[in-house]
């Protein structure tokens, strides 16, 4: 179902998204009737190089499965050079073997291409880099971020650990409930919650996990702003970023 919130109002147009085709009556058959499903891996490879600029993604996509693509070089190769083989169907040839075989596949695909086609080389190399690059960095930023939510984490479940009140920390992180009964699950390394009075939890150094003991608080019945005990664990387990979800501007002590 599609919705109108423009600004002119009533809508003006047709209310049938089909018509909004500049050809409305092939979006019609398209849309209208069902999709016909093409069984590529029951095509014969010789029909397949028939198909002009679809083949080249064709060939590799029913024959991507085989542990050696080195027997495909030959028919590739003369798709490449009879088809004239735009930027965009290489970029997305390879991005197509990269992401489903691995980097030691991909290399030696890409040394044997272009050692049959030394008069692309240089073009082939430069888009193959560029895929390799944008993957590298994109994995990257993926793990920073995994990484950043697992500290995350780990730090709020030492919290809790440690004699942190939960409700003071899901009101102040947003966690729901379930997330918080996760945080709440004992970890192997954690210490033990320590014992509580109507103020104030204490905890003795013995008791103490390592994470703090390095952090440097060695008299934590002085710990009264939360803010300050919060931004050294956060250190000590490694988390750089400038606030944690939960880090904000509260201070507040044990309870």
């Amino acid at each position: 179902m599609l919705f109108y919130h423009g600004s002119r109002s009533p809508y003006p147009w047709s209310l049938c998204w089909l018509d909004e085709f500049a050809d409305p009556t092939t979006a019609r058959k398209v849309y209208n009737a069902a999709f016909p499903l093409v069984d590529i891996t029951v095509v014969p490879d010789d029909e397949i190089v028939q198909h002009r600029r679809v083949a080249l993604l064709e060939l590799i996509q029913k024959h991507i499965r085989q542990r050696d693509l080195m027997g495909l070089i030959d028919q590739l190769v003369l798709l490449l050079v009879t088809e004239c083989a735009n930027d965009s169907q290489i970029t997305a040839l390879l991005n197509y073997i990269l992401l489903t075989g691995d980097e030691a596949r991909f290399k030696e695909f890409i040394s044997e291409l272009t050692s049959r086609m030394p008069q692309q080389r240089e073009r082939i190399m430069t888009i193959a880099e560029r895929i390799h690059n944008d993957g590298w960095l994109l994995g990257r930023e993926r793990g920073r971020k995994e990484g950043k939510v697992e500290g995350e984490r780990s730090l709020l479940r030492l919290l809790l650990q440690n004699g942190a009140d939960p409700e003071w920390i899901q009101r102040y992180t947003g966690l729901s409930a379930e997330q918080m009964q996760a945080l709440e699950q004992p970890l192997p390394e954690a210490s033990a919650i320590l014992g509580s009075s109507t103020n104030q939890r204490l905890m003795t150094n013995a008791k103490l996990p390592d994470a703090l003991r390095l952090s440097g608080l060695h008299n934590p019945f002085n710990i009264l702003n939360f803010k300050d005990f919060v931004d050294r664990v956060r250190c000590s387990h490694g988390i750089r970023h400038e606030r944690s979800a939960f880090c904000l501007s509260h201070a507040g002590t044990w309870r």
